[in-house]
């Protein structure tokens, strides 16, 4: 097996592990919305790998309510399945599989408030960060950048490659990161 292939098992197992101590510990049976969040955020999953858990979770309610189906209660039991699939269906809906906003715009430097507007839209980042600049010479742009990078996601940067040569470019800096 690839070590790619091995790394997605594992992230896999750490899914379905943490799900299903999230099932166990719900107090009604039931997943929050909020519970289904904080869950998501604290996997840090990819788009992939949320159709992954959304499969996953579909699959083993069905075979829970197939196991279930017959028991006394097991209408009730059923109905909480249900509802923490939706939940959870609903969060990877909103937080992960929505077509993500574009930041589009055009900023002019040097300007105190066009960096501080350009770090703000930077710092939102979460699954991809595209830039696009003439050059990078802002520490704290670059620094804005590489926290994104920190915070798992993929960043790409485009710049010009004669101007990333020259004196106070942090643009090879950041590609060591």
């Amino acid at each position: 097996m690839g070590r790619a292939q091995s790394s997605q098992g594992a992230a896999e197992e750490k899914v379905a592990a943490a799900l299903s101590q999230l099932l166990a510990q719900a107090p009604s049976g039931r997943l929050s919305l909020g519970a289904c969040r904080a869950l998501l955020q604290r996997l840090n999953l990819r788009p992939v790998q949320a159709r992954w858990l959304l499969h996953t979770a579909t699959e083993e309610c069905c075979e829970l309510m197939r196991r279930r189906g017959r028991r006394r209660g097991a209408a009730a039991e059923m109905a909480a399945l249900l509802s923490s699939l939706g939940s959870l269906a609903a969060t990877l809906e909103s937080d992960l599989l929505m077509p993500p906003s574009a930041a589009a715009a055009t900023l002019f430097f040097p300007s105190v408030a066009a960096r501080e507007e350009l770090c703000g839209v930077l710092a939102t980042a979460r699954h991809t960060l595209d830039v696009c600049v003439f050059t990078l010479s802002d520490r704290r742009i670059a620094d804005t950048v590489l926290d994104a990078h920190k915070r798992g996601a993929a960043v790409r940067l485009i710049t010009d490659d004669v101007t990333a040569m020259n004196d106070g470019s942090l643009v090879f800096e950041l590609a060591e990161a």
